[in-house]
């Protein structure tokens, strides 16, 4: 009988070896959304705009919806960026996107630019120009669910956003 266990257990642990690395894995479905200020750090440390980002993960596809506001809650431009999740583990909390489509829209013209969207437009554009994607990482830091939010660290942008999670 105990036999039998070992047995059984190590054709799952050598099914499981054999599987994940071919790319077998759970469902993916998390969605996050985030709000941030922006500020200047040329001007005098005050918030100019503010970002609320939209993230969907579902199984192998990505999605973000940056949406930028003035102060008085107009809205100045979208980024939307689509592609594919590369790579998740599950058990690190670390997600790879490989975006393959940027879409930019600016609704106040060049009025006021923000130097946030500048910046992930034209980097994003560059890597798809040059690299055909544009690659992203998101690594969980921590779960506040008492609070409501978890803590994420975005690459390549080294920023650490507070979001609440959809579930």
């Amino acid at each position: 009988m105990i036999r039998a266990v070992v047995i059984l257990l190590a054709t799952i642990l050598v099914t499981l070896i054999i599987l994940v690395p071919l790319g077998q894995r759970s469902a993916l479905d998390l969605t996050f959304n985030c709000r941030n200020e922006l500020y200047d750090v040329q001007g005098q440390g005050e918030s100019e705009h503010y970002l609320i980002a939209d993230v969907v993960l579902q199984d192998d596809r990505a999605s973000m919806n940056l949406r930028y506001f003035d102060l008085k809650g107009e809205p100045h431009s979208t980024i939307n960026l689509t592609g594919q999740v590369s790579r998740a583990s599950f058990f690190d909390e670390v997600y790879e996107l490989a975006i393959n489509k940027v879409d930019t829209r600016l609704f106040k013209g060049s009025e006021a630019r923000v130097n946030h969207m500048q910046y992930m437009s034209g980097f994003t554009k560059s890597n798809l120009s040059n690299l055909g994607s544009h690659n992203l990482t998101i690594r969980v830091l921590d779960r506040e669910l008492a609070q409501g939010y978890w803590l994420f660290f975005i690459q390549p942008s080294n920023s650490v956003v507070a979001c609440s999670v959809i579930e």
